[in-house]
């Protein structure tokens, strides 16, 4: 008895003639870099000193010369100035303070925050360094490595009075200007810094240019007295646009049922218009606003603001996947001894 035989088939095997190259992972390219300053006061000498012989040549930063023969620079930002030692020189500006730096190197994991104590009454401002080995998220089904993001707090508490969150940097907001019927605007949160948006119109007479001299007043809520923020002359020339209208015309082919349409229209002269963008730095409170016609043709208004608030957390976003530090410096009120905690959030 013979057997038949059994044709056995298939197809994607592995090797050159299966399903194809595996797909290789992408990597988004690193987009946090750290900025750090530093301010360096060296002493070369005890006594008087005849140099230097080549200015900014002369200083080396870890034996890369600051400025080369042809007057090129190797750094960027640098700020230098030297004193000979005579009796009568005047101290290097930019060193008024003195800094201690303490090192922490503790990870800040979420709820389980970083509390340090500053005891010396001398102090007055604090500066907190946060360090991230690297920030990235890799995405588990294909391998790919992105940026990410973490979101932190820190807190200062004086005297064992209870922490209050610090701000660490500004936000903008617009919901918080409002304006009333009369156009006055105001902000409804204290600010320092208010970005206003007007809008001036012409009236109906003495085409073709018109122009007004206006002021842009400001004063603390409760306070009678306007200030002047800044002064403008809004301008422009009429324009014209042509508006049309029609009737229906029976009897006249190419309509429904043997109806036709027609149209006419006028010339019709237009007010010129400008839009002016208004910035204003004042002391930290609420302030109200308005706009005042010195002289010339139309009405000027506010049209919408902007203000910056603080925030009292940070939101570090991007991919690094080297170490990326940022600093955040805060005065230190009056007493202590100061806690500082820093909160992953």
């Amino acid at each position: 008895m013979v057997k038949a035989e059994k044709i056995i088939q298939g197809s994607g095997g592995g090797g050159k003639g299966g399903g194809g190259a595996a797909r290789v992972a992408v990597e988004s390219p690193n987009t946090l870099q750290s900025k750090q300053y530093a301010r360096v006061l060296d002493l070369v000498s005890e006594g008087e000193i005849g140099g230097l012989v080549n200015g900014l040549k002369s200083v080396y930063l870890d034996g890369t010369p600051i400025q080369n023969e042809d007057n090129t620079y190797n750094f960027t930002g640098i700020t230098f100035d030297n004193r000979v030692g005579t009796q009568a020189q005047a101290p290097i500006a930019g060193f008024t303070q003195t800094e201690s730096e303490s090192q922490v190197g503790t990870e800040v994991k979420n709820g389980l925050p970083i509390v340090r104590t500053i005891n010396n009454s001398n102090n007055t401002s604090a500066r907190v360094t946060v360090s991230l080995p690297a920030l990235t998220y890799q995405n588990t089904t294909n391998g790919d490595l992105s940026g990410t993001s973490v979101e932190l707090a820190i807190d200062l508490q004086n005297n064992g009075g209870g922490f209050i969150a610090m701000p660490l940097r500004m936000v903008q907001e617009t919901a918080s200007f409002v304006k009333d019927a009369a156009g006055i605007a105001k902000n409804t949160k204290p600010s320092a810094k208010f970005t206003i948006n007007t809008i001036w119109s012409g009236d109906g007479t003495s085409p073709p240019y018109q122009s007004a001299v206006v002021q842009l007043q400001y004063r603390l809520v409760g306070n009678p007295t306007w200030l002047v923020g800044q002064q403008y002359t809004y301008s422009g020339r009429f324009s014209e646009s042509f508006v049309s209208y029609g009737q229906i015309n029976t009897g006249m082919p190419g309509g429904i049922n043997g109806n036709g349409f027609s149209g006419y229209g006028h010339w019709k002269t237009n007010p010129p218009q400008e839009a002016k963008t208004f910035s204003l730095s004042l002391s930290t409170g609420l302030y109200e606003f308005r706009m005042v016609k010195v002289s010339g043709y139309g009405t000027a208004k506010i049209a919408s603001g902007i203000i910056d608030v603080p925030a009292y957390t940070d939101i570090i976003s991007g991919k690094t996947t080297s170490r990326y530090q940022k600093s955040y410096t805060f005065t230190l009120p009056a007493s202590g001894p100061w806690d500082i905690r820093v909160r992953r959030i």
